[in-house]
Protein backbone atom coordinates (compact mmCIF):
# COMPACT_ATOMS: atom_id res chain seq x y z
CA UNK A 1 0.00 0.00 0.00
CA UNK A 2 2.86 2.35 0.85
CA UNK A 3 4.45 1.78 -2.60
CA UNK A 4 1.16 2.58 -4.33
CA UNK A 5 0.80 5.81 -2.31
CA UNK A 6 4.36 6.87 -3.22
CA UNK A 7 3.72 6.06 -6.90
CA UNK A 8 0.47 8.03 -6.87
CA UNK A 9 2.18 10.97 -5.16
CA UNK A 10 4.98 10.90 -7.75
CA UNK A 11 2.42 10.73 -10.58
CA UNK A 12 0.53 13.74 -9.18
CA UNK A 13 3.78 15.75 -8.94
CA UNK A 14 4.69 14.83 -12.53
CA UNK A 15 1.25 15.83 -13.80
CA UNK A 16 1.40 19.14 -11.95
CA UNK A 17 4.87 19.83 -13.31
CA UNK A 18 3.76 19.00 -16.87
CA UNK A 19 0.91 21.49 -16.53
CA UNK A 20 3.27 24.36 -15.69
CA UNK A 21 4.11 26.59 -18.66
CA UNK A 22 7.65 26.05 -19.88
CA UNK A 23 9.99 28.99 -20.31
CA UNK A 24 10.47 29.50 -24.04
CA UNK A 25 12.74 32.39 -24.95
CA UNK A 26 11.92 32.30 -28.67
CA UNK A 27 8.19 32.26 -28.02
CA UNK A 28 8.56 35.15 -25.56
CA UNK A 29 10.48 37.19 -28.17
CA UNK A 30 7.78 36.60 -30.78
CA UNK A 31 5.14 37.55 -28.24
CA UNK A 32 6.99 40.80 -27.53
CA UNK A 33 6.85 41.96 -31.18
CA UNK A 34 4.46 44.89 -31.34
CA UNK A 35 1.26 44.26 -33.32
CA UNK A 36 2.05 47.36 -35.41
CA UNK A 37 5.12 45.62 -36.89
CA UNK A 38 3.75 44.50 -40.24
CA UNK A 39 6.89 43.13 -41.93
CA UNK A 40 10.40 42.08 -40.90
CA UNK A 41 12.87 40.67 -43.43
CA UNK A 42 16.56 39.91 -43.69
CA UNK A 43 17.44 41.15 -47.15
CA UNK A 44 21.12 40.91 -47.95
CA UNK A 45 24.64 41.01 -46.61
CA UNK A 46 26.94 43.92 -45.75
CA UNK A 47 30.55 44.23 -44.64
CA UNK A 48 32.72 47.07 -43.39
CA UNK A 49 36.33 46.26 -42.58
CA UNK A 50 36.33 43.13 -40.45
CA UNK A 51 32.68 43.56 -39.39
CA UNK A 52 29.87 41.96 -41.37
CA UNK A 53 26.25 40.99 -41.13
CA UNK A 54 22.88 41.25 -42.80
CA UNK A 55 20.40 44.03 -43.46
CA UNK A 56 17.05 43.83 -41.68
CA UNK A 57 14.08 45.79 -42.99
CA UNK A 58 11.30 46.57 -40.53
CA UNK A 59 7.98 48.07 -41.61
CA UNK A 60 5.67 49.45 -38.93
CA UNK A 61 2.05 50.55 -39.29
CA UNK A 62 2.08 53.85 -37.41
CA UNK A 63 -1.01 54.01 -35.17
CA UNK A 64 -0.49 57.78 -34.76
CA UNK A 65 -0.74 58.28 -38.52
CA UNK A 66 -3.80 56.19 -39.37
CA UNK A 67 -1.84 52.98 -39.90
CA UNK A 68 0.36 54.31 -42.68
CA UNK A 69 3.81 52.79 -42.97
CA UNK A 70 7.17 53.74 -41.54
CA UNK A 71 10.32 52.06 -42.86
CA UNK A 72 13.46 51.20 -40.90
CA UNK A 73 16.67 49.56 -42.13
CA UNK A 74 19.05 47.96 -39.65
CA UNK A 75 22.59 46.67 -40.02
CA UNK A 76 22.64 43.42 -38.03
CA UNK A 77 26.01 42.03 -36.91
CA UNK A 78 25.89 38.27 -37.20
CA UNK A 79 28.81 37.52 -34.89
CA UNK A 80 28.49 34.94 -32.13
CA UNK A 81 27.00 34.44 -29.62
CA UNK A 82 23.93 36.31 -30.92
CA UNK A 83 23.09 38.85 -33.63
CA UNK A 84 23.06 42.51 -32.58
CA UNK A 85 21.90 45.74 -34.22
CA UNK A 86 24.98 47.70 -35.31
CA UNK A 87 23.20 50.65 -36.95
CA UNK A 88 19.61 51.63 -37.64
CA UNK A 89 17.97 54.32 -39.75
CA UNK A 90 14.40 55.36 -40.41
CA UNK A 91 13.61 56.37 -43.97
CA UNK A 92 11.52 59.30 -42.77
CA UNK A 93 10.64 60.40 -46.31
CA UNK A 94 8.44 57.32 -46.75
CA UNK A 95 6.60 57.94 -43.48
CA UNK A 96 5.88 61.52 -44.52
CA UNK A 97 4.08 60.31 -47.66
CA UNK A 98 1.24 58.71 -45.70
CA UNK A 99 1.27 55.49 -47.74
CA UNK A 100 0.86 51.84 -46.77
CA UNK A 101 3.66 49.52 -47.94
CA UNK A 102 2.25 46.22 -49.16
CA UNK A 103 5.36 44.65 -50.71
CA UNK A 104 8.98 45.23 -51.64
CA UNK A 105 11.83 43.52 -53.41
CA UNK A 106 15.53 44.09 -52.93
CA UNK A 107 19.02 43.77 -54.35
CA UNK A 108 22.26 44.01 -52.41
CA UNK A 109 25.85 44.22 -53.57
CA UNK A 110 29.13 45.71 -52.41
CA UNK A 111 27.70 49.22 -52.96
CA UNK A 112 24.84 48.74 -50.51
CA UNK A 113 21.14 47.89 -50.52
CA UNK A 114 18.42 48.74 -53.03
CA UNK A 115 14.72 48.41 -52.16
CA UNK A 116 11.87 48.62 -54.64
CA UNK A 117 8.74 49.43 -52.67
CA UNK A 118 5.09 48.97 -53.64
CA UNK A 119 2.66 51.10 -51.66
CA UNK A 120 -0.97 52.16 -51.52
CA UNK A 121 -2.04 55.75 -50.87
CA UNK A 122 -5.23 55.63 -48.79
CA UNK A 123 -5.83 59.36 -49.33
CA UNK A 124 -6.52 58.93 -53.06
CA UNK A 125 -6.85 55.16 -53.48
CA UNK A 126 -3.90 54.83 -55.84
CA UNK A 127 -0.83 52.60 -55.89
CA UNK A 128 2.67 54.04 -56.03
CA UNK A 129 6.20 52.65 -56.32
CA UNK A 130 9.37 53.95 -54.73
CA UNK A 131 13.05 53.07 -54.74
CA UNK A 132 15.62 53.33 -51.99
CA UNK A 133 19.36 53.20 -52.65
CA UNK A 134 21.13 52.85 -49.33
CA UNK A 135 24.90 52.98 -48.81
CA UNK A 136 25.02 53.98 -45.13
CA UNK A 137 22.59 55.26 -42.49
CA UNK A 138 23.36 58.83 -43.52
CA UNK A 139 23.91 58.16 -47.23
CA UNK A 140 20.80 57.14 -49.17
CA UNK A 141 18.45 58.21 -51.94
CA UNK A 142 14.68 57.68 -51.67
CA UNK A 143 12.46 58.62 -54.61
CA UNK A 144 9.44 57.61 -56.66
CA UNK A 145 10.22 55.06 -59.35
CA UNK A 146 10.15 56.78 -62.72
CA UNK A 147 9.01 54.82 -65.76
Amino acid sequence: MRKITKCLAAAVILLQTAALPLADTASDMVGAVAPAVSDVRLVGEWSAGDTSGVYRVVIVSDPDAGGTSRLFVQWMKTAEPAPTVDKSVEIAELGQLGVVVFDFTYESDNEGLSLFIDAFDPANGSEAAYELFLKAPDDYLFQPISN
